[in-house]
Formats: structure tokens, sequence, C-alpha cells
């Protein structure tokens, strides 16, 4: 018997899916999460968010969603979580190069830690895997929040203030008596 090719179209949110089963306002997620390694802004230029709490929302939704295409994506380029590491690591020792002139011509040279990059690196490594949020949601209820009369607050900063005072006095006798 033949068998009878069906062409069934795939849907996601209304959207048809691709045949890398993305819908098209995810395939321009991820490419603006991948150049930017922010999922709110990438929500922001996918889904046109006005809003910066539905960007947050929807952008950790689809990071969450794509998450395991994206590290799929990362495997198949050779970026797997330990070669990742290991670009984190050389990248954690990045250095540059000072040059020292003196009249146009190189007098001395000096390897430095290259800072710039090392922060960049760890802090693009940190978004990528989760361990550094844009925002914290916090919840509970504003009930459990005590509240403070003004009184209440200014005496609070008048018993700081008192606080921090002695301390400092305190700070300035134990120097004297080491000197």
């Amino acid at each position: 018997m033949e068998e009878k090719k069906t062409n069934i179209q795939k849907y996601r949110g209304g959207q048809a899916l691709g045949k890398d089963g993305l819908t098209p306002r995810e395939r321009i997620w991820l490419d603006a999460f991948f150049e930017t390694l922010n999922a709110t802004e990438a929500a922001r230029r996918a889904y046109n968010c006005k809003n910066s709490n539905s960007a947050s929302r929807i952008g950790y939704n689809v990071f969450n969603r794509l998450k395991g295409k994206i590290n799929k994506w990362l495997n198949e380029l050779h970026l797997s979580d330990e070669v990742l590491k290991l670009k984190l690591v050389e990248l954690m020792n990045a250095n540059e190069k000072k040059l020292f002139l003196y009249e146009g011509e190189i007098i001395e040279s000096e390897e430095i830690p290259a800072w710039n990059p090392r922060a960049k690196g760890l802090e693009m490594a940190m978004k990528v895997t989760g361990m550094l949020k844009e925002k914290v949601e916090l919840s509970g209820s504003i009930e459990s929040v005590r509240k403070f009369s003004i009184e209440e607050f200014e005496a609070a900063k008048k018993a700081a203030k008192l606080i921090a005072e002695e301390a400092r006095n305190n700070g300035g006798a134990k120097r004297k008596k080491e000197n």
C-alpha cells in the first residue's frame, strides 16, 4: 500500500510553527536574546511589549519554553556546558598589555588583568545560566508588612544616628588606645 503524506500545520498561540518548531515571534525573540542576552529586552522586540512587567513575564516564559532548544543549539555549536566553562575560565584569566611610551618610543610594556572583558564574560555567563536575573519577583501579602507612623520612623532614624555616632566614637577610642 502507498502511504499518503499529509501536510498538517502545527500551531502555538495562533501562530504557525516553522520547521524548527518555532513561531515567527519566537524566532525574533531568539535573535534578540542572542544579541542582548536579555529575555525582557528580547520580549520587547519580538512581542512589542510597552509595559516592562509584561515584557519581563513574557521573556521569562519564552526563555523557559525555549531553554531546551537553546541548550541543544549550543551543544551543536560545540558550546556545551563544559566548553562554556573552559571559555569562561579563559575569559576570567584575560589579560591586556599596557605600553608605556616616551617620545613615541615604547620604553616598557606590562601585562595586566583585563577587568572589563572579565566582568562582561562573567555577567553573560550568569545571565545565560539563569544565575543572574534582571528582576526578582517577590511574593507575599502587603498585610504582612508592618506600617510605621512618622513618629516611629523619626525615632528609629534618631536611634540609628546615635548608634552610628557611638560606633565612631568607640572606634576612635580604640585607635587612641592602640597608639
